[in-house]
């Protein structure tokens, strides 16, 4: 909460609102932009009503995890195959982008990093089926990433 019940600054250049993964990631690498480009950088104040990812970003536990077909069957059908595949596509590119920064900044080891590592643990048969349904038809779409899901049998989960 540092800052937040303080004067605001009057000395900033950029004033981003939100000190979630938006906020702090439009921050770097507007900051980042700047030096690589001009040389110099500007000064830029995040405006928290609480404290830095104390919101959604600080719930999700810390995951990087695409969701390559969740809900895939809802989104073909209200927006389409190719808006449904773009989802595929911003997820895998999210994920991409966030771990090629925290290698390119030697964070690996600060934030635990586990890349490419996703286990889901359908304990219904209606979440089975469900889940079925939204990869059979990304893959049926030919949706990026489909290709690397592995299905486990409940024999091979037990060992």
């Amino acid at each position: 909460k540092e800052g937040s019940e303080d004067d605001l600054t009057a000395d900033a250049d950029v004033c981003i609102i939100g000190a979630g993964i938006t906020g702090v990631s439009s921050a770097y690498h507007l900051a980042k932009s700047l030096i690589e480009k001009e040389g110099k950088g500007l000064k830029v104040a995040i405006l928290e009503a609480r404290d830095f990812c104390s919101g959604a970003t600080g719930r999700n536990g810390g995951h990087l995890t695409p969701y390559l077909f969740d809900n895939f069957s809802f989104k073909e059908s209200q927006y389409g195959t190719e808006e449904a595949k773009k989802t595929i596509k911003l997820e895998v590119h999210t994920e991409q982008e966030l771990v090629s920064l925290i290698k390119s900044e030697g964070w690996e080891t600060i934030v635990d990093l586990v890349s490419n590592r996703r286990v889901g643990l359908l304990r219904t048969d209606d979440e089975y089926q469900t889940t079925k349904k939204d990869y059979d038809a990304a893959s049926a779409a030919r949706a990026d990433s489909i290709e690397h899901v592995e299905w486990l049998n409940e024999t091979e989960v037990s060992e």
